[in-house]
């Protein structure tokens, strides 16, 4: 597998993009994919970082003057090798830069938490945190795109996951502060600044970010205090949050470390797309939330250290990261022409009688006949048919027909009887069934039968927003069985 990332850091824009976009390639190769960075160098870039990473990168020059240039620089980097992939996690670029690409790439993803502009993707994160995360991008992305919403899907570093399983050697009081690589706001000189009015003799660690702004005035006020800690960049972060008490910091990926580390925060938001996040979390109890950075001042931040000594208490639990397996499942899944090789996996998915059942096949199939009948259906090519490899393993079958009146195209999904219930994978192959029909295939409707009584079924097409066609089912296809079955259609 193939995958380029499009992303940028700078000091007006933070780390973040770049952070979760490196968390997400070592994963990917850790799966044996080669990624590849595509990133502007500008002043505060993470280029070499990246490079340090064991990642190729290639280097755009200068700020993005259109998105139109953009495209045709990151189309002209991509070259000739076609990626199974391209991710882009950039709040400048939205549908028009994708589809530009759409055509030099096989899948698209697009990591984004604004909501704020239409996407053409086949797959999308937003790994933070709302109430009600599927209604943000109602209109705004195609019937084709899976959606991973929320903070389970959140791209934690290897070193969190190992951190946190091993008991935390919190004792005392030990104050972590950190407000991001850039912290433009001067939080972190502000609530250091509280920290020693609050307890001049209370441990910290503090991490300056490599482009906070006030760096050098906090290494010259506070650089000879002994229980201070003054570091520029950490590879520890998981190792200071299990041995802090507290945390005093913005939103973030930060945030939801701290919470998957099970440790207390005191948190400003430092950009407008961290207010709606930490109010919510704030809600559940997982934080105490002071507002905007730029109206939080050191005595704000003194109130808020003198609340949490008078009633320490631990963050309510989230299911953080607890669902990222999902995610790099998704994006090693695809679609390829089903061939001979398929036949005999087939066979075996099909011995399964309540897979049977599903598709109204009342008999056991014969090898001999199971055989014939898809070396015929390959000869033929009347139908468009994929087998659904994940991980380079065949796990199920869908495909695509035209309906015999003509009016769009009729599409099925099977999947192994070992695949585990509840993986994501029956949407996943929908969705990129849909996008065959309808993108690849310019369908303009696509049917389906399934039986009346599998509910779980109904309730998965309800989601991918089929509903139920007002013709009767064709009887030619299913038969005595027609009046158990249900006839549904999703418009292009």
């Amino acid at each position: 597998m193939y995958v380029v990332m499009r992303t940028d850091a700078s000091v007006s824009i933070g780390h973040g993009h770049v952070m979760r976009c490196l968390t997400l390639a070592g994963e990917l190769r850790a799966r044996r994919a080669e990624v590849r960075f595509v990133c502007r160098e500008q002043a505060g870039d993470l280029c070499e970082h990246i490079r340090a990473r064991g990642f190729e990168v290639t280097r755009l020059g200068g700020s993005i003057e259109s998105w139109q240039d953009d495209a045709r620089a990151t189309r002209e980097a991509v070259g000739g090798i076609r990626p199974d992939w391209l991710v882009v996690d950039h709040y400048r670029l939205d549908a028009r830069w994708e589809r530009e690409l759409a055509p030099a790439v096989d899948s698209l993803m697009v990591i984004d938490d604004l909501a704020d502009r239409p996407h053409d993707c086949d797959l999308l994160l937003d790994q933070n945190y709302f109430p009600q995360p599927a209604s943000r991008y109602a209109g705004l992305l195609p019937a084709w795109c899976s959606r991973f919403l929320g903070a389970e899907y959140v791209l934690l570093r290897p070193e969190f996951i190992e951190a946190s399983a091993r008991a935390p050697t919190r004792s005392g009081r030990r104050v972590l502060i950190f407000f991001g690589g850039g912290d433009p706001t001067g939080q972190s000189l502000a609530a250091l600044e509280a920290a020693m009015e609050f307890d001049r003799r209370m441990p910290a660690d503090v991490i300056i970010g490599r482009n906070n702004p006030r760096g050098d005035e906090i290494e010259r006020r506070f650089g000879g205090i002994s229980n201070l800690r003054l570091l520029r960049h950490t590879d520890d972060m998981a190792g200071l949050m299990a041995r802090a008490t507290l945390c005093l910091g913005a939103g973030g990926i930060a945030t939801f470390e701290r919470l998957h580390m099970g440790l207390p925060s005191i948190v400003v938001s430092t950009a407008d797309n961290q207010r709606e996040p930490l109010e919510a979390l704030a809600q559940l109890g997982c934080i105490e939330y002071l507002g905007d950075a730029q109206r939080v001042d050191r005595q704000r931040w003194v109130q808020a250290l003198e609340r949490w000594h008078a009633a320490p208490r631990a963050p309510a639990a989230l299911a953080v990261a607890s669902r990222t397996a999902r995610l790099v499942n998704a994006i090693d899944t695809r679609l390829v022409p089903f061939e001979e090789r398929h036949i005999r996996d087939t066979f075996e998915f099909l011995r399964d009688a309540g897979l049977r059942a599903a598709f109204a096949m009342e008999s056991e199939p014969q090898w001999e006949r199971h055989l014939s009948y898809w070396q015929a259906k390959l000869a033929a090519r009347e139908e468009q048919v994929f087998a659904i490899e994940r991980g380079g393993i065949h796990v199920g079958n869908c495909g695509l027909k035209n309906m015999p009146s003509g009016g769009g195209l009729e599409g099925w999904v099977y999947l192994s009887p070992g695949v585990e219930r509840r993986s994501g994978l029956g949407e996943l192959a929908f969705r990129r069934l849909i996008r065959a029909a309808f993108r690849d295939r310019g369908g303009s409707h696509l049917y389906l039968h399934v039986r009346r009584d599998n509910h779980a079924a109904l309730r998965l097409y309800d989601k991918l927003g089929f509903s139920e066609a007002p013709e009767p089912v064709d009887s030619r296809v299913w038969g005595a069985r027609a009046s158990e079955m249900a006839r549904l259609v999703i418009a292009a």
